[in-house]
């Protein structure tokens, strides 16, 4: 067969950033270079805090590396940190230069979203491995500020109701999570490691969702050797983040029986960590608990070597947590909350325990059993192994390859949504929640056009001016341009006004609740407007700030 050019882009890449995304992309990358395809990554670089946007190309680990420096601003939630104009820039230049057959993403939140449909316009198949929830939640979790899952994603605006992009003004949510759901419309395949996260993501309207595990290297958590230690060690690896549930772990301990026999490991660090220090001084539980620090991920075998049971005690739904996996081959049974991914690689009773989420009395309990009948470890090891030795990345990337080459033989199926259109941003606050709350049909999408490519601009159905001085030789400018058929302008703007209610093309209306009204009639009942189409091709829909 044909051997492939595949692009992989991320946010971050080794050996700048080492999470578990990360380091499947990275490995990803290095069993398709292996398996004879070329491969060419395309990511974000937070090393460094001058120079933004600088590019590095580089060989790291003998892949071909095309690198952007960034800043910790560009992951800022309240910004726009799914678009980039200097990252579009050079992303189309290298699509030029490498002409991959795929484009594979991974996270590239912070990065840009539009580089999805730029690689989709180019002629190239796109795929996307899914690691978390962030392509229809803002915070990647979705947790509520309570600390509750969320279960209605058309609700993000209570979580937060605008952000501030870099372009002058404010843009509801609505605008950023209706853009999202037209960038992943131009994705071939997404692929995701659990079947809970591949169900997520169908849940909010994605086709063609694929389940696929996550590969990793068997053999080398396999060769593990144990130290052996006369207590019972309980290991979380991981982020100090409120999500992770570590806390539970400690809460935990505290109702255990002979403590002295139990050893619990944290591994990593985060912004709960003052919070765990402080837990641990208020029980006096420092005999019983080894804070490790950030430990690289190539170096996780020492922390193996003295781990007789994973816990991963997380409150928010995982995909396939990496510390598992690696646990698991390592002959490590683990114990894990009822929610997500997670428990799709426990099985309770047989390789580790699943216990209630947040229920720290339960883990406790899970806990104990363990610690009365260590040879019940051993026996949960095995079957630890036995469950996931035929994970291997090979086993991965073929699978991988054959949905590849699936997608290059077959048609183009990508379809969109009807595309409405702000060619302004609010000047304020003041109809952010109007219009996170405007009731458009699916048929229709509702998103700024600054973030939009020049093709999508052109297919836009309808498109709002939020400007009262723009004059009508600007509007039939833009009308001609972008082949519009209909317009709604401001009547504050004297000029237009004297062109009456309805004028060549122009539907005026005076305020922003003319405005949904007016939005509303032509998505019901869009018949009504054929009589002012004359010979144009588009709408616009216009109103004053």
């Amino acid at each position: 067969m044909k051997k492939l050019k595949v692009m992989v882009c991320c946010n971050v890449y080794p050996p700048g950033f080492l999470g578990g995304a990360e380091i499947i992309a990275h490995n990803q990358a290095k069993m398709l270079q292996k398996l004879g395809h070329e491969v060419l990554v395309f990511s974000g670089d937070i090393r460094y805090r001058e120079d933004k946007y600088r590019p590095l190309l580089e060989e790291f680990d003998g892949i071909n590396v095309h690198r952007i420096r960034l800043v910790p601003e560009d992951y800022d939630l309240t910004k726009a940190l799914f678009a980039h104009k200097e990252i579009e820039r050079q992303f189309a230049s290298i699509l030029d230069e490498f002409y991959p057959d795929v484009v594979h993403f991974h996270n590239i939140i912070g990065f840009s979203v539009k580089i999805i449909a730029m690689a989709k316009e180019f002629g190239s198949r796109t795929v996307l491995t899914v690691h978390d929830h962030w392509g229809f939640c803002l915070k990647n979790t979705i947790l509520k500020d309570d600390g509750s899952i969320c279960d209605d994603f058309a609700m993000c605006h209570n979580c937060m109701s605008h952000i501030t992009p870099e372009e002058k003004g404010i843009a509801p949510l609505r605008l950023r999570s209706d853009y999202f759901t037209l960038m992943f419309s131009y994705l071939d395949l997404i692929i995701s490691p659990s079947e809970y996260l591949a169900n997520a993501y169908l849940s909010v309207g994605n086709r063609n969702v694929k389940t696929i595990k996550n590969g990793m290297n068997v053999a080398k958590y396999s060769r593990i050797e144990k130290i052996c230690s006369d207590k019972v060690r309980f290991t979380f690896a991981g982020s100090f983040a409120r999500h992770k549930g570590v806390i539970l772990i400690l809460k935990a301990l505290t109702k255990l029986e002979k403590k002295e026999n139990v050893q619990v490991n944290l591994v990593g660090t985060g912004q709960e960590l003052e919070l765990y220090e402080t837990f641990v001084a208020e029980n006096n539980l420092f005999d019983y608990v080894k804070f490790w620090g950030r430990i690289p991920f190539n170096e996780m075998g020492r922390v193996y070597k003295e781990t007789d049971v994973l816990i991963l005690p997380s409150i928010w739904p995982e995909n396939q947590p990496v510390s598992i996996t690696e646990a698991l081959a390592a002959s490590i049974p683990a114990i894990v909350s009822d929610v997500g991914g997670s428990k799709e690689l426990v099985v309770n009773g047989k390789t580790g325990y699943v216990f209630e989420n947040g229920n720290y009395e339960m883990l406790a309990q899970k806990m104990q059993c363990l610690i009365d009948d260590p040879e019940l470890i051993t026996e949960y090891g095995k079957n630890a192994y036995d469950s996931i030795c035929d994970n291997t990345y090979e086993r991965s990337a073929d699978l991988i390859i054959e949905e590849y080459y699936k997608l290059l033989s077959g048609l183009d199926n990508c379809t969109h949504a009807k595309i409405i259109a702000m060619n302004n941003l609010l000047p304020s606050v003041d109809e952010v929640d109007s219009i996170n709350l405007l009731n458009l049909s699916e048929e229709y999408l509702l998103t700024y056009k600054g973030w939009l490519t020049d093709k999508q601009q052109s297919e836009i159905d309808a498109l709002i001016i939020l400007d009262e001085d723009e004059c009508i030789e600007n509007y039939y400018q833009q009308m001609c341009d972008n082949k519009l058929i209909f317009a709604l302008v401001s009547e504050k703007n004297a000029e237009l006004s004297l062109l009456g209610r309805f004028s060549n093309g122009l539907v005026l209306v005076r305020n922003y609740q003319e405005l949904y009204e007016m939005l509303g009639l032509y998505i019901k009942q869009p018949e009504i407007f054929d009589g002012f189409k004359e010979d144009l091709t588009k709408y616009i829909l216009t109103v004053s700030a």
